[in-house]
């Protein structure tokens, strides 16, 4: 998994370990991560536009691990692992990179993947804030673009010059097959980003239709990876 990580998404972990380090932790939870990744200035930028700017969930996180009982820890090993949750939160940060259909983890989708998370001082603290992946994931994703670099225009042809909407789900597309492991671009990764357009008269024609999306998304997932 590590390796679809964008070098920004690679800083986020290892200042999660220094993070745990400093709290005297042993292993590395879903507050390290948080508190990462609201220092990361893509995300800093990006939680401006939301009713939590990264300061208040960091103090957020911060007051909540501070109501925890202290015990006496072991000192932090040199290889600080992940707690079982911050595991699951980095395998969130993966489907909400396939969800989106890109090729890279970024800072932004550890972020929603650790909102995701339960049972855990982070989750705790951003549900105090009501902080919910729903209401966070426009803002980062939208903030996000432009950081993975543009993508070269489509050639143009006779006729009709493609739409920014056809152009964005082609690039989109070529994430889905990137990261199911296709050898090329298939019509089940072209529909997969269609999918994932939230505000496209197709996905809407398609949502009036009664088509069951997440039983299509789930069966075009099963396709695009064989």
């Amino acid at each position: 998994m590590f390796e679809r990580f964008t070098d920004a998404a690679r800083r986020v972990v290892a200042r999660a370990q220094e993070k745990a380090r400093e709290l005297k932790s042993a292993e590395i939870g879903c507050e390290h991560l948080l508190l990462s990744v609201v220092d990361d200035a893509g995300i800093d930028v990006a939680l401006t536009a939301t009713s939590w700017p990264s300061e208040t969930i960091r103090d957020a996180v911060l007051a909540e691990i501070a109501t925890r009982s202290p015990e006496r820890r072991p000192p932090s090993p040199l290889n600080v692992p992940f707690t079982p949750v911050a595991k699951q939160a980095l395998e969130s940060a993966l489907r909400e990179s396939l969800r989106e259909g890109s090729g890279s983890i970024t800072a932004a989708h550890l972020l929603l993947g650790v909102v995701s998370a339960a049972d855990d001082p982070a989750a705790v603290a951003l549900a105090h804030l009501g902080v919910t992946a729903d209401l966070l994931r426009p803002h980062l994703l939208s903030a996000d673009q432009p950081r993975r670099g543009a993508t070269s225009p489509p050639a143009r042809q006779p006729g009709p010059a493609l739409g920014p909407w056809v152009a964005e789900v082609t690039r989109r597309a070529h994430g889905w097959a990137e990261a199911l492991g296709a050898g090329e671009v298939r019509a089940e990764h072209v529909l997969l980003a269609v999918l994932n357009e939230r505000d496209s008269a197709a996905l809407a024609a398609l949502r009036d239709s009664g088509a069951d999306l997440a039983a299509l998304r789930d069966a075009l997932l099963d396709l695009g990876s064989e």
